[in-house]
């Protein structure tokens, strides 16, 4: 008997399953296999792995671009755009936090000294 998928129907389960699949094996061979190895070539094997599942997951995506918000909507990029930029400055200060904290620094206070000195443009 054939195997169904959740909705009940027969067959093969849809592409952007089957390469959703395929790119979280290499995923977890990326996490996996350089445990396995030393130095450069663990880096490297890492490095490789994440790349397949990385064009792996564009070939399953592809087909789907035209219905992206990103092309629907096109107003909205901006308001990505901002998104991004926000996640990555507050990731970017949690960093520094946690360095001064590390270092024996007060991290509210020193990173309080960096913005306003970046505001003053006095670094």
């Amino acid at each position: 008997m054939p195997a169904r998928d959740a909705a009940g129907r027969r067959g093969r389960p849809p592409r952007l399953v089957e390469l959703t699949l395929v790119a979280l094996v290499f995923s977890w061979l990326g996490d996996s296999v350089p445990r396995l190895l030393d130095g450069d070539a663990a880096f490297l094997t890492m490095v490789s792995f994440f790349l397949v599942a990385q064009v792996v997951y564009i070939a399953a995506f592809w087909p789907a671009r035209r219905r992206s918000a990103a092309v629907r909507a096109c107003w909205s990029l901006p308001i990505y755009a901002a998104a991004l930029v926000a996640v990555v400055a507050a990731q970017v200060l949690i960093a520094f936090a946690v360095e001064r904290r590390a270092a024996g620094g007060t991290p509210g206070r020193d990173g309080a000294r960096t913005v306003a000195s970046d505001v003053v443009g006095r670094g």
